[in-house]
């Protein structure tokens, strides 16, 4: 529908930035479908790429859904 979502990014330490991208799109395809507003898909996708730059490897650092609901609540921390 042409809407722009816009929001800060998480400032954490990178390790690794391999599988930030796929890390992305599965949090920002959980948050559409667990609240279907794109801003919180947008939000949920940023932390779940920020949680899996933390740590070294594709696999190392992907959030859980618990996980990333922390990391939310905790503000990015």
């Amino acid at each position: 529908k042409g809407e722009r979502v816009e929001l800060p990014a998480f400032t954490v330490k990178v390790e690794d930035p391999t599988g930030a991208g796929d890390a992305f799109d599965a949090g920002f395809i959980a948050g559409i479908v667990s609240s279907r507003d794109p801003y919180e898909g947008a939000r949920w996708g940023s932390a779940a790429a920020a949680m899996k730059i933390r740590r070294r490897g594709a696999w190392n650092g992907l959030p859980t859904k618990e996980g990333l609901m922390e990391f939310l609540e905790g503000g990015g921390q």
